[in-house]
């Protein structure tokens, strides 16, 4: 799979659905993974990592939380020029989904 592209959104989207491809996807992740406008969105509802840690209970899931779930916004500024990551909601914080926001900054 070729990952390049000049167009910052387009390179976006290659690199993202390569990650749910090959990293973060079945079987122990569970995402709906799709594009609206240059928004792409990832929605985890389960999580490998998350399961993992959140059998040890609170202080591992807050660990989990800081670390784990923090990344992925110095990570979207590290993919591409402009690369901006939103979420709201986070199963290490409880709720149903995660609710991730990929999208270059104009």
């Amino acid at each position: 799979m070729k990952l390049f592209s000049k167009n910052p959104t387009d390179y976006l989207e290659k690199v993202l659905r390569y990650v749910v491809k090959s990293r973060v996807g079945p079987p122990g992740y569970t995402v709906n993974f799709f594009r609206e406008h240059d928004v792409f969105h990832m929605d985890y509802s389960s999580c490998l990592v998350h399961d993992f840690y959140r059998q040890f209970g609170t202080e591992e899931m807050h660990l989990f939380r800081r670390t784990g779930c923090t990344a992925d916004f110095a990570s979207a500024e590290l993919l591409v020029e402009g690369g901006k990551y939103e979420r709201e909601h986070t199963l290490s914080d409880g709720d149903e989904v995660c609710d991730m926001r990929w999208f270059i900054k104009k």
